[in-house]
């Protein structure tokens, strides 16, 4: 015998109450990660921002950010101040400069009209560059408070870097360029527009060696290396899975987080794939590097953080 309407109804509206309880229990996306000067690791999300131990990753406090939306992390360069980058989608993008290790809130920036997607620090920590999915670039001297607006992108902005020297910054969009501007100015030197698709995450290498080098990560499921002082693509590597964050390990070798949860290394000299790591079970939202650049913290889907230990020399690994 079929079961009645009222059954039916009941059991569906059953099912509708248990998945709104799933969802509100979810924990967000780790959308942004930094290690702090002590060796702690702070993450962010729509949660908040929180530090946790290292290596185990246990939550050691919660900081009193106010942001509905943190996409970047990143610490001063003397490591007494944490730029904490978001805002609310299609209405504010801002900026929280907080101490650190005290987290006390020290300045509040609110130049954007959009969420606020990558933050970079001037290598005398009195500047910050801002990207923002308004489109827009702003360098803000935080010394006097005087800022320069880079304008000239079609789309969102998802990532800005300065380059060594501070001379002159980069920034990626979501309309499928780099431009490198000039930092004092603002005056745009070039346009790199070798991506199909939109740009995702920058990285810039750290070691200083040759001409400054970025990578740059994409939707057309690809990472570019390139010479942006002289407007040049070094080289790319195609890869299995949409890359969503980049950044660099000791050895001239590149890490990449990506949709399908792997953690990609890449080998900066060839542009070859050295290793395939699974890491997470949904989408890798974010990576960064451990301060012995042996170790990776990434974090994704549901809140899933995890450390990485990837070695000088490994096979490749890649999913059953």
């Amino acid at each position: 015998m079929s079961p009645s309407k009222p059954y039916l109804r009941r059991t569906a509206v059953f099912l509708l109450i248990a998945l709104a309880a799933d969802a509100a229990n979810a924990s967000p996306p780790i959308t942004a990660i930094a290690f702090a000067p002590d060796g702690s690791a702070v993450v962010g999300s729509q949660a908040g921002v929180e530090e946790r131990s290292w290596p185990d990753l246990k939550p050691l406090r919660r900081l009193g950010a106010k942001l509905a939306h943190v996409h970047d992390l990143r610490f001063s360069p003397d490591g007494a101040l944490l730029a904490i980058a978001g805002g609310s989608p299609g209405e504010s993008g801002e900026i929280e400069v907080v101490s650190w290790p005290g987290g006390e809130q020290l300045l509040r920036l609110t130049h954007h009209d959009d969420l606020v997607y990558g933050v970079a620090w001037r290598s005398d920590g009195a500047a910050l560059a801002t990207a923002s999915w308004d489109g827009t670039a702003r360098i803000t001297n935080l010394v006097d408070s005087s800022s320069v607006m880079l304008e000239g992108h079609s789309r969102g902005l998802r990532a800005v870097v300065f380059l060594p020297g501070d001379a002159e910054i980069v920034t990626a969009s979501a309309d499928q360029s780099l431009r490198v501007w000039n930092a004092a100015t603002g005056e745009l030197i070039r346009a790199l527009d070798n991506h199909t698709a939109p740009i995702h995450d920058l990285a810039v290498r750290p070691d200083g060696v040759g001409l400054p080098t970025i990578a740059s990560v994409g939707a057309d499921q690809t990472l570019r290396l390139w010479q942006p002082t002289i407007g040049r693509l070094v080289r790319f590597a195609r890869l299995p899975s949409e890359p969503l964050s980049v950044t660099w390990l000791s050895g001239g070798r590149i890490a990449v987080a990506c949709r399908d949860g792997d953690v990609r290394i890449v080998d900066a000299a060839t542009a070859e794939i050295i290793a395939d790591i699974p890491a997470l079970s949904g989408w890798a939202y974010s990576l960064t590097a451990a301060p012995d650049g042996e170790s990776l913290v990434v974090g994704g889907a549901g809140g899933e953080l995890r450390r990485i230990e990837v070695p000088r020399e490994m096979a490749t690994r890649r999913r059953p």
